[in-house]
């Protein structure tokens, strides 16, 4: 009898220890429950996922707007970083019962009090959740509890909620609400994996699909980013484009007309006319990659949706090769200018050993061809999700391959450039008549070549800082990533694609970057196209020259001179000696001697053989 009375208080002292370390849950006697408002047209969120849309839970310090509008932005947030395990209906679930818990109500007895208790999601369900979506614990913490004055309850609890309504007619001191199991609540809706603007593109090798062009939103996610990236808006980006494609035809045009007038057609050809066909040869190349781009239209950089141009993509290796190849052959060329010019000027009046060409275009042939050789057979051209044309992908390649021999041969231009700059302080120092216009003539005569050598330093110097500068920026760039999301799933954003960029470089930049680019034979056209040398080559040549040219120029001098056009006219020679011509020469430059006047005749013969160029 008395082990039966022993364990009759232990019970009780147990029942009062569990009543009074019950978790209450405040009673909020402004709580009502509401029928759900609906989603937004056009953005399902909760929808047909709900156990009861007739009753849900709203407290006194929020409305539904409220906890719709953060239902959405955590719905996003998981739709745009969550991984394909993620992403399916009981998440969603889930996720909906935290925001629009289902209501249930208490009804005092003889009072028209009516009291509203919400049903929270399972601890279970939170838990299943959390782990699947890898969802931080300083985001969702599904063990926490809050502590309110006396109360002190967990936001999900195990299995019940209790409330103390002794206070109330007809409450009990233990008032339970059972959790809500979202697992449970039947549902036909279906989602989509990747919210616009991110694609699908399953994938059992991330890495292999990552070679091929797709850039993912995380590694274990089926969603790739659009293509092109979303650093500029479409229209921005079809500007860059539209410029590129412009000035690479100009650019092969020029290129072209510029390597045939000082080539095939040039009856006198020097060793600057060589070197500068060279150069030209370079930017006809860059030129034709740009062309070829061109030609191949939007699905150049983005022959599938969500996909850029890859080394599975013939064109992009091929452009990328020449534009490579091409790319080192102006740099190479160029540093040989400089030092050609200013040597010329460094040793005025001595005869110049013409062969160094030879040597020149071996060096040049080699360093231009290993490079991308070496380059393509590790198939390392890419486009990218944010460039421009097809380039070298790998950091290692792009700066072992073309950054590093660009930095030494601008280097070695900067040098020459340099000491170019030294001798013409010293020529136009130095009294070389009476008078002070021959100082005057010499730079006239000088400013070409040397525009061309400081416009072409600047382009590239600008090319080689720009480079640097984005894979500097890289980090800060792919930092800006969770703001890009945020404007993705603010709720005011009325067109993603428009509004939503990721931080990148400026399209000020990447324009000028283009430009740089494509510019070479625009920028060369209007140094050497269009000089009296040039028209003197061409009036000179068998295109001008022959039986049809001459019937055509008949015709015209016959038409012009019945309309009154060509009442005026001037004598031109055969022999006519154009300014910078290669008759205005001195032939005896080449021999020896450079003091007093002999050396200003001379500097101005160089001058004027520069101006060639």
């Amino acid at each position: 009898m008395k082990f039966i009375v022993y364990i009759y208080l232990i019970l009780s002292i147990l029942l009062i220890v569990y009543c009074t370390a019950q978790d209450y849950y405040p009673v909020d006697p402004t709580g009502r429950c509401e029928p759900y408002i609906g989603d937004p047209i056009g953005t399902p969120i909760c929808d047909g996922l709900l156990a009861n849309a007739n009753s849900v839970y709203v407290n006194s310090t929020t409305t539904q707007t409220d906890l719709r509008d953060q239902a959405l932005q955590l719905k996003l947030i998981l739709d745009f970083s969550g991984s394909d395990a993620c992403k399916i209906q009981d998440t969603y679930k889930t996720l909906c019962a935290f925001f629009f818990m289902e209501c249930v109500e208490f009804k005092e007895t003889n009072s028209s009090v009516v009291l509203a208790f919400p049903k929270y999601p399972c601890s279970k369900n939170c838990v299943n959740t959390t782990n699947l979506c890898s969802i931080p614990k300083s985001f969702v913490n599904c063990d926490a509890t809050i502590v309110n004055g006396v109360y002190n309850y967990s936001t999900f609890p195990l299995e019940t909620s209790y409330y103390n309504l002794t206070s109330y007619n007809g409450g009990s001191a233990n008032y339970s609400v059972t959790c809500q199991d979202p697992y449970l609540i039947d549902s036909n809706v279906t989602y989509s994996l990747c919210p616009s603007p991110l694609l699908l593109h399953p994938t059992d090798d991330h890495a292999a699909s990552k070679y091929q062009g797709y850039t993912y939103v995380s590694n274990t996610s089926s969603c790739v980013s659009p293509c092109p990236s979303p650093i500029f808006t479409p229209k921005t980006w079809k500007q860059i484009y539209t410029m590129g494609d412009i000035l690479s035809f100009l650019s092969l045009f020029c290129t072209s007309f510029l390597i045939i007038t000082y080539g095939p057609l040039n009856p006198k050809m020097t060793r600057f006319d060589k070197i500068n066909i060279c150069v030209m040869s370079g930017a006809f190349g860059i030129a034709l990659a740009g062309v070829i781009q061109a030609f191949k239209g939007d699905q150049y950089l983005c022959p599938e949706p969500g996909r850029s141009a890859s080394p599975i993509d013939d064109y992009c290796i091929a452009t990328g090769f020449i534009l490579h190849l091409s790319a080192l052959y102006v740099v190479t060329w160029w540093s040989i200018m400089t030092f050609e010019i200013w040597y010329a000027i460094k040793t005025v009046g001595s005869k110049k050993n013409e062969y160094f060409f030879k040597y020149y275009c071996i060096g040049t042939s080699i360093v231009s061809l290993v490079c991308p050789i070496v380059t393509i057979s590790a198939r390392d051209y890419h486009a990218g999700p944010g460039n421009v044309f097809c380039w070298i992908a790998t950091p290692k390649y792009r700066n072992a391959f073309f950054w590093g021999p660009l930095a030494v041969f601008l280097f070695a231009g900067t040098i020459f450039l340099l000491l170019l700059m030294r001798e013409i302080y010293l020529i136009v120092s130095v009294k070389i008549s009476k008078t002070d216009q021959s100082r005057w003539n010499i730079l006239k005569m000088e400013i070409k070549p040397i525009c061309s050598l400081l416009a072409y330093y600047t382009i590239l110097l600008y090319l080689f800082s720009f480079d640097q500068y984005v894979v500097s920026s890289l980090d800060r760039f792919y930092d800006s990533i969770p703001t890009y999301f945020a404007c993705l799933t603010n709720p005011k954003t009325v067109d993603p694609i428009a509004e939503c960029i990721v931080q990148g470089p400026n399209a000020v930049g990447i324009g000028f970057f283009v430009f740089c680019i494509r510019i070479f034979g625009v920028f060369s056209f209007l140094l050497y196209g269009l000089t009296s040398r040039t028209r003197s080559i061409w009036r000179g040549s068998i295109v001008c020259n022959n039986r049809f040219a001459k019937i055509i120029s008949a015709k015209l001098d016959h038409f012009t001179s019945s309309t009154g056009f060509g009442s005026s006219t001037n004598n031109h020679s055969g022999s006519t000696i154009t300014p910078g011509g290669p008759n205005n020469i001195n032939s005896e430059s080449e021999s020896g001697y450079s003091s007093g006047a002999t050396f200003g005749m001379s500097a101005i013969s160089v001058a004027h053989e520069m101006d060639e160029l």
